[in-house]
């Protein structure tokens, strides 16, 4: 083989390298309809709880898409249209699978004390309320909401708000609320694209606390050798950071027993090129301190919420 063909062999080969290593960058964002708060509670799809911040919503979204005979139509008929407007840029994960997949897994996690977080299986949340009004013209969409959250963190992303027009024909639900849309998609998704160009450029947020557990006597102001555990906790999170110099906003409690981390920028890829999600980042700072003599570990409550107990 000559000089130049073995030239040209390099040269493709190196061009094949750098397409593999883009390809496995490429990542399409996945959407989730779920509906929102407002439509779950005004049809007693929950259940209220007491927790150490005081009284919750724990909505029942299995019992909501079981019962109602419009949830499941209206929510494919909304996915189905973001994915038409959004020319394949997006990919859509189906709530109703997830819950179907959690009922098959119960009997594994009934030994875990790990939630199922299937709000963490998208990249994008889109909550949809609405409400529909009858009268003697026909109906219409009195209101509807599309509001767009971040699963980690649960930042927000976008919001449409509006109402359709009366019809006077049989619509279905799913048709009413698909034609009160139809103009509010492509701002949600300009909206959208603005988000991740962000996150490419300055690393995905993320919020979590770390906190000492009760019978831990340790607290964020201990010196670990010159500085203190916050500030050794600090600068591992900016090092860490998707540009390496990022730092949070990080504030400790009065007692000094629990630290919150919001909008920490976590970097999209590691150096193999694949995904960092907001556990894996969590799971490096828990090795972190390990390896500073700490016992610790992660612990997830539901989308969006981790922590890390220090004992």
């Amino acid at each position: 083989m000559d000089f130049k063909k073995i030239i040209s062999v390099l040269f493709f080969a190196f061009l094949g390298f750098v397409a593999f290593g883009q390809k496995a960058r490429i990542k399409k964002q996945k959407i989730m309809v779920v509906p929102g708060d407002r439509w779950m509670t005004s049809r007693n799809f929950y259940e209220t709880i007491d927790t150490d911040d005081g009284e919750e919503k724990k909505f029942h979204y299995k019992k909501a898409f079981e019962s109602d005979p419009d949830l499941t139509s209206v929510v494919e008929k909304i996915g189905a249209i973001f994915l038409e407007k959004s020319n394949g840029r997006y990919g859509l994960t189906s709530m109703q699978q997830l819950l179907k997949r959690k009922k098959g897994n119960r009997a594994r996690k009934q030994k875990s004390s790990k939630s199922f977080n299937y709000l963490t299986k998208a990249d994008i949340i889109i909550y949809l309320d609405w409400q529909i009004e009858h009268g003697r013209r026909g109906n219409k969409v009195s209101t509807i909401t599309l509001s767009a959250k971040d699963p980690v963190g649960s930042f927000d992303i976008a919001i449409g708000e509006g109402e359709g027009d009366w019809v006077t024909s049989g619509a279905t639900v799913k048709d009413l609320l698909a034609e009160a849309i139809i103009d509010k998609i492509n701002p949600l998704l300009s909206q959208f694209q603005n988000y991740f160009e962000d996150m490419k450029t300055n690393g995905r947020k993320i919020s979590f606390e770390v906190y000492m557990d009760e019978n831990s006597n340790k607290k964020f102001e201990d010196e670990v050798g010159d500085i203190t555990l916050q500030e050794v906790i600090e600068d591992w999170i900016t090092t860490n950071s998707a540009n390496g110099n990022q730092s949070p906003d990080v504030s400790a409690d009065s007692d000094e027993v629990t630290l919150k981390i919001d909008e920490a920028r976590i970097p999209l890829f590691n150096e193999k090129g694949r995904a960092i999600t907001g556990v894996q980042y969590l799971r490096k700072l828990v090795k972190f301190l390990k390896s500073k003599g700490f016992k610790c570990r992660r612990e997830g409550f539901s989308a969006g919420e981790q922590a890390i107990r220090i004992f």
